[in-house]
């Protein structure tokens, strides 16, 4: 038997429930590895490979969040910059 793992953006939530409480889950696409199964859904064999899964992928959204925050920031320092050598 195997795992689910959600994620829920709307409520910033990971659930993990057992493969066989979700009808639309393959199973035979559950290996020892977690892999992603379809967007924001993952399989893997235990809930503490899904677990550890799921803080990396905390992670990777961190660090994704921040190169947007200092793409933003850059760009409103160019903005601010150049209306300032405009006035």
């Amino acid at each position: 038997m195997g795992y689910v793992m959600t994620y829920e953006s709307a409520k910033n939530e990971y659930i993990i429930k057992p493969a066989n409480e979700m009808k639309s889950i393959d199973k035979s696409k559950i290996g020892e590895e977690v892999r992603e199964y379809k967007q924001n859904i993952w399989v893997g064999k235990s809930r503490d490979s899904l677990r550890e899964y799921k803080i990396q992928h905390q992670a990777e959204q961190i660090a994704k969040h921040m190169k947007a925050i200092e793409r933003i920031q850059r760009r409103t320092l160019s903005e601010i910059k150049q209306q300032y050598n405009h006035a």
